[in-house]
């Protein structure tokens, strides 16, 4: 298994450097649990492959961007930050992890991830609990099959998703 390597940057604070050691030790046991999930086989450049707007070429873009690669198995992460729009930093992390519970999205990785947030920035509960009822507020689209859907516009999910576009319709 290749290591998972997460940038630590010098302005993060110590909490949040605490957080990052954690995670890069929480990460990979958690693709050993979820083993039996596949993987895209895709790469950051096959990615950019995609049409412009399309989920797929705006992953490619928002990995280099950002300046991170894909981990197998855990693609859909990625994808959630794009239909979300949520930042790599370590609070807005925390708050897509509650977005996710409120959505349906109960795992072992969420509710670790909600609990240590919780428990390192009590200061943020309220912030935490209105990311929470923005996502039971949702259409519920964490079981989709993101790989099957990188060809598809992304503006027309998020409408989707946010209820702005009538999924039956199209309008």
């Amino acid at each position: 298994m290749k290591p998972i390597i997460i940038k630590y940057k010098t302005e993060y604070s110590l909490r949040e450097r605490i957080i990052l050691f954690v995670l890069s030790i929480y990460v990979p046991v958690y693709k050993l649990i979820i083993h039996k999930r596949y993987s895209w086989n895709l790469k950051k450049n096959d990615l950019l492959q995609f049409p412009e707007k399309t989920l797929g070429n705006e992953l490619g873009l928002f990995l280099q961007r950002e300046e991170l690669e894909i981990i197998e198995k855990i693609e859909s992460h990625d994808v959630f930050h794009l239909l979300l729009e949520y930042k790599t930093k370590v609070i807005e992390e925390s708050a897509m992890t509650f977005f996710l519970i409120g959505n349906g999205k109960v795992s072992i990785y969420t509710i670790g991830s909600a609990v240590f947030s919780g428990i390192f920035y009590p200061e943020k509960w309220k912030y935490f609990y209105q990311h929470y009822k923005r996502g039971r507020d949702a259409l519920p689209f964490t079981h989709w099959d993101f790989k099957a859907l990188l060809n598809h516009n992304l503006e027309e999910l998020k409408n989707i998703i946010f209820k702005k576009t009538n999924i039956y319709t199209g309008i």
